[in-house]
């Protein structure tokens, strides 16, 4: 049986997971992972790219290496939430290479984290 603080901590815990699902729930990216040389349309193509869904009309998208340097930011000024588009460079115009990269999405109200993948 569990104690009283045990309950409380379980409760605090469960709630405050429940509560940030809620708020984080709009972002979702795809394909992952993304192999742009596959040739099957699941993985994704150079032509296509990776799509952020869901994506506050204003914030930005900024995408890591694993190790945390900055490899791309991208700016959202639309009217609505969209669907935006990265087609896998850095700020130099460089394809990337395979890797895990790490993206968050940043608007006024919220922001959101996630990972993807790069086959090459």
């Amino acid at each position: 049986m569990f104690s009283k603080i045990n309950k409380v901590n379980l409760i605090s815990v469960f709630s405050f997971l429940v509560f940030t699902s809620l708020l984080l729930a709009d972002v979702s990216v795809a394909p992952v992972p993304w192999i742009p040389e596959s040739g099957k349309a699941k993985t994704g193509t150079l032509a296509e790219g990776v799509t952020f869904r869901g994506v506050p009309s204003s914030g930005e998208i900024s995408i890591y290496t694993i190790s945390g340097n900055l490899v791309r930011k991208i700016e959202c000024n639309n009217d609505v939430t969209v669907n935006t588009k990265w087609d896998g460079k850095n700020d130099s115009g460089q394809y990337v290479s395979s890797g895990v990269y790490l993206w968050v999405v940043k608007s006024s109200e919220k922001t959101q984290t996630g990972k993807l993948i790069v086959v090459r």
